[in-house]
Formats: structure tokens, sequence, C-alpha cells
């Protein structure tokens, strides 16, 4: 049985880890950590983390991670994305802001799409909206394109543009057709529009993709 009392405490993380073992190997990272202060090791503790539910482990490794290495692009990113999870939104855009800032990043479109999304939520809709331009112009096709499309029409439609929305959003369905979510926004475009046989057409597409999202069929029953 692993132990972290051994001399190579993260081979004995990492086995309890794979081993579902989690509050265990968790003891273990912790004791690595303590003989080797390491900023991918803390990434690795708050992927642990994440996948068990510690919310207060997750957001200190991420922290910790970020505070070895600034310019770890992907730490920031995923603190962004922990401070989202718990509506701390104003912390989680300083966030995805900072890793935008980094010269290395996994995914600069996604970055931009959630970026686009806190301020959103925080009111700030025109610099939302430029977020998810900016994104676009980056990332034109693909499953990030479709993300970064359909949160471009919802911001179009609130500031009631709902042509151009529908115009966007048929766009992020020529980039990803199995978006099922940017079909079920299209037939809300759509019967805002009073374009209500084209709305129902749109309901459809996104039920046949996702039939149990209640969502869906209420949207299909009201068109």
């Amino acid at each position: 049985m692993s132990t972290c009392a051994g001399p190579d405490p993260l081979s004995a993380a990492r086995q309890l880890r794979d081993a579902g073992r989690a509050d265990a190997a968790l003891a273990c990272y912790d004791r690595a950590l303590s003989l080797s202060s390491d900023a991918s090791l803390y990434f690795e503790l708050a992927a642990l983390a994440h996948s068990s539910g510690r919310v207060a482990v997750l957001e200190q490794s991420l922290r910790a991670s970020v505070r070895l290495m600034p310019a770890f692009g992907d730490g920031h990113f995923e603190l962004g994305n922990a401070m989202h999870s718990q509506n701390r939104f104003a912390e989680a855009s300083g966030s995805f802001e900072e890793a935008l800032r980094q010269p290395r990043l996994g995914d600069r479109g996604m970055v931009l799409n959630n970026l686009a999304n806190a301020l959103t939520e925080l009111g700030r809709e025109s610099e939302a909206e430029r977020a998810y331009s900016r994104g676009v112009r980056l990332v034109p096709r693909g499953s990030t394109a479709a993300f970064l499309l359909n949160g471009l029409a919802n911001q179009q439609s609130a500031r009631g543009r709902d042509e151009e929305a529908v115009a966007t959003i048929e766009r992020a369905l020529r980039v990803q057709p199995a978006a099922h979510y940017a079909a079920f926004n299209l037939g809300n475009f759509l019967r805002r529009l009073k374009r209500y046989p084209e709305a129902g057409h749109t309901y459809r597409r996104a039920l046949a993709a996702e039939p149990s999202d209640a969502r869906y069929v209420q949207g299909l029953a009201a068109a």
C-alpha cells in the first residue's frame, strides 16, 4: 500500500489518486509539496481538488501555482474558472485578464469566452461584447467559436439587435452544427421577431439533439 511516509510521497499521491482515494492522495500531495514547492505540482493538486469537490483546496492550490509561476497562463485561467463557479465574477474577470496577458496560454479563445461571461454577470455588457468579438476573430471555427458566437448573439439580442443576433447564431450553427444550445437560442431570437414557423423548426432541431432538456420542449410549445 502506498504511504506518504516513504521517500517518494509524490508517487504515493499519484497511485492513491489513480485508485480513487482522494483524501489519502491529498495528504500525500501536501507532504510532497512540503518537501519541494513546485508550480506544476500545485496545478496537479488543483486538478485532484477539482475532481473531488474540494473547493478551498482548489483555490489555494491554483493561487500557489500562479504565485510561484506568475506567467503560468493556464493557471490564471483555471483560477478564473474556480472563481466564476463561486459567483465571484470580479475576481474571475481579473484572473482571465491576467491569463490573457501571458504569452503562453492553451486556449486563448476560451479564456476570452469565459472573460466575456464574467463581464456579462458584472453588467459590463459593452466590454463583454468586445471580448466575444475578439475571441471570434481569433478562433473563427470549431466548438470554441460556437461558444463565442453564441455569447455574442446573446449580447446582441439583449441590446435589442435581434436581426443581428440571428445572423450571428446562424454562423455559430454553421461552424458547429451539433450546437443544440445555439439552435435553441436561434429559436428564441426568431420568436421575438415573430418568425414562428422558423422558430418551431429550430426548437425541433435543438430537441432532436438533446431530448432531455425541458427548455427546448417549452420553447417548442411557445412557438
